[in-house]
């Protein structure tokens, strides 16, 4: 009797836990703000890219493969809400998610202003990639009227969108927060 009580509480471990479920939620629902509502609502002729800010505001947080997880979901909810080529998101905010992570993660407890730093660069560089890929895909694009007059405000209206979206990430990386890493200095 207790071995088969063993057995079903180890074939339980596949359901989410309700912070997994959260964060889900939290970006199904950005995904979908960030494609449905915030094209018809641009500051400074830019719209923030909530999915990007709070992947790599994530990424800055922890060092693991959470951001990860969530920049490719994220960037997979985007494809499939908006009229991008499915998966050049996934793809984007994954790279941008490793990049952040090994570059700026779990430094976000130290200083404050990491994150900051880290949405710029990231928007600097995802904007440029993210018109490549589409070039890269048969799209024509017009770089001179999207890059040189849009990325500054893009990063701006980013930065804005790190304040409104850093408390959420943050508290959702709490419920989340899994068993201990190992590293090579021992378990983190």
């Amino acid at each position: 009797m207790v071995s088969h009580l063993g057995t079903a509480a180890r074939g339980a471990r596949w359901l989410p836990s309700p912070g997994t479920l959260a964060a889900a939620l939290f970006l199904a629902l950005l995904a979908l703000v960030q494609t449905s509502v915030l094209p018809y609502f641009e500051i400074l002729g830019a719209q923030p890219s909530l999915i990007l800010v709070s992947v790599v505001i994530l990424a800055t947080m922890q060092v693991g493969t959470r951001a990860l997880g969530w920049g490719f979901g994220g960037g997979l909810l985007v494809d499939l809400f908006s009229a991008a080529p499915l998966g050049t998101n996934a793809l984007l905010f994954t790279l941008i998610a490793y990049v952040a992570g090994g570059g700026f993660g779990g430094v976000d407890r130290a200083n404050l202003l990491i994150p900051v730093v880290a949405v710029a660069l990231a928007t600097a560089v995802y904007y440029p990639s993210a018109l490549l890929a589409l070039q890269l895909q048969g799209i024509d694009v017009a770089w001179e009227a999207h890059l040189p007059a849009r990325l500054w405000p893009a990063i701006v209206v980013n930065l804005g969108a790190s304040a409104v979206l850093y408390y959420p990430v943050r508290v959702l990386e709490r419920w989340t927060h899994g068993r201990p890493i190992p590293t090579f200095r021992g378990v983190r």
